[in-house]
């Protein structure tokens, strides 16, 4: 999978967010691998979804089992800055 960067905001100060190897890097920092950050639990979901703390704010890493990565804080995909709902399981595959 190749890297993934977005630079994202917090009104005051802007923070460059890059995903590569499974690790995350905020501003240059050392990189964290995914498995250190806290995820969140999303039964039925086709994606797992990794807290990452953005200066005093949270976003989520959403990767899909098929390879789609996406940044979403407060609802939006920081990408596209349109809403970002989390993908679900149909009904009837389980």
């Amino acid at each position: 999978m190749k890297s993934k960067n977005w630079n994202i905001t917090d009104g005051e100060h802007v923070y460059k967010i890059v995903f590569e190897k499974n690790k995350v890097a905020i501003d240059n920092a050392p990189p964290v691998a995914l498995r250190k950050l806290e995820r969140k639990p999303q039964p039925h979901s086709i994606e797992a979804i990794y807290k990452i703390p953005v200066g005093g704010r949270e976003a989520n890493l959403h990767i899909g089992y098929m390879g789609s990565v996406v940044l979403e804080m407060d609802g939006f995909d920081c990408k596209t800055g349109e809403a970002h709902i989390a993908k679900k399981m149909q009904a009837w595959s389980w």
